[in-house]
């Protein structure tokens, strides 16, 4: 099995038996990859395997995979490509909440409500990503206090909706969206812009 760590071949003997886990765990050991570097990338064959799935795969047998390739990063550079990640997020789900309170204002109800939930699911995953960002990039004490009233916006514009939504109200889910969670995703844009300042 051929392995590398940021391009650099490896001779690496794995035993028949090697998981992902065992390799890092044996990588670390060596000094092959560095203590104070995160792995982001991890492509097993043809395959990458990010985020989830390299938690959920780390015990699988590697068994007769021909190549393994690992990609690391310190944490300065892993906690900018989160942020630049979640900055591309917020843009698209600022994109997409304006269409979605157009489609409420001009019709059809219907379409614009489907286009609704598929908004929903994207600020939730964003929101999740936020809180991830909070505790993996270490945010100065004043970023963090910076964040939570803008987290809080959201969450008063998503329960606000919720009502609208209810009883439907579309012209007042439109004012929602415009008025209460646009405006807090441009504050967050502005506070992950400045959050990549600090690194």
């Amino acid at each position: 099995m051929r392995v590398s760590v940021n391009g650099q071949v490896l001779n690496e003997g794995l035993d028949d038996g090697a998981t992902l886990a065992s390799l890092l765990d044996g990588l670390r050991a060596s000094g092959k990859v560095p203590p104070d570097e995160v792995v982001v990338e991890v492509k097993v064959g043809q395959r990458n395997w990010t985020g989830a799935e390299l938690v959920e795969r780390r015990e699988e047998v590697l068994g007769d995979t021909c190549e393994v390739a690992i990609g690391t990063d310190d944490l300065r550079g892993y906690s900018l490509r989160i942020l630049t990640d979640v900055e591309g997020m917020v843009a698209v789900v600022q994109k997409a909440a304006g269409e979605v309170a157009r489609g409420l204002r001009q019709g059809p109800v219907k379409e614009a409500n489907a286009d609704l939930f598929r908004l929903l699911d994207a600020v939730h995953q964003l929101l999740v990503c936020l809180y991830q960002v909070q505790n993996t990039c270490g945010l100065q004490r004043g970023l963090a206090d910076a964040s939570e009233p803008l987290l809080g916006r959201v969450s008063e514009a998503l329960q606000a909706m919720q009502g609208h939504q209810e009883n439907e109200d579309w012209q007042g889910l439109a004012a929602d969206l415009e008025d209460g969670l646009l405006p807090a995703l441009v504050g967050i844009a502005d506070l992950i812009r400045e959050m990549k300042g600090e690194l």
